[in-house]
């Protein structure tokens, strides 16, 4: 559609939106597994079931990584990073990945290694059933999955004009 000249140019904005948030998606760690255990054994729905407490109250694993970026204006914890300070932050250069997964496959695999790596740490990430029954996060976990993340956006970027 987006290559079809007879395709409207509203056509072609709009499904143009939809792949770049699909590919920003797609690198987004939480967006590419699910926990499985015994307290989740239909999985955890990539988060969205898996309660943590950043702060004074406990949230949807999946919405603190969604949010660190910043949405709607309002920044989670440090103040929220423009796109072209993620650019200049991670130049093609610094990005071996690009080398590495070129294809939505092995993106969506990155992604799960990530989400394996450092959102939920190994299985050492502790969470809750509910936003009540949600644990305290260790110390540097946002400060940290928000570095994943900024990378992550940076790849997403760069894949996006591939």
């Amino acid at each position: 559609m987006l290559s079809d000249p007879k395709t409207s140019a509203e056509e072609r904005a709009a499904y143009l939106a939809w792949l770049i948030h699909l590919v920003g998606d797609i690198h987004q760690p939480l967006h590419c597994c699910s926990l499985v255990n015994e307290t989740y054994p239909q999985g955890d729905k990539g988060g969205n079931e898996f309660y943590v407490k950043p702060a004074s109250r406990g949230i949807k694993l999946h919405s603190l990584w969604d949010g660190l970026l910043g949405t709607s204006g309002k920044p989670a914890g440090a103040p929220s990073i423009t796109p072209f300070e993620i650019e200049a932050q991670h130049t093609r250069k610094s990005l071996p990945e690009l080398k590495k997964n070129t294809t939505p496959k092995t993106w969506s695999l990155e992604g799960r290694e990530l989400a394996v790596e450092r959102g939920y740490l190994r299985g050492e990430l502790k969470g809750g059933t509910s936003s009540e029954s949600a644990p305290a996060m260790p110390e540097d976990y946002a400060k940290n999955a928000k570095i994943v993340a900024e990378k992550q956006a940076a790849l997403a970027r760069v894949s996006v004009g591939r």
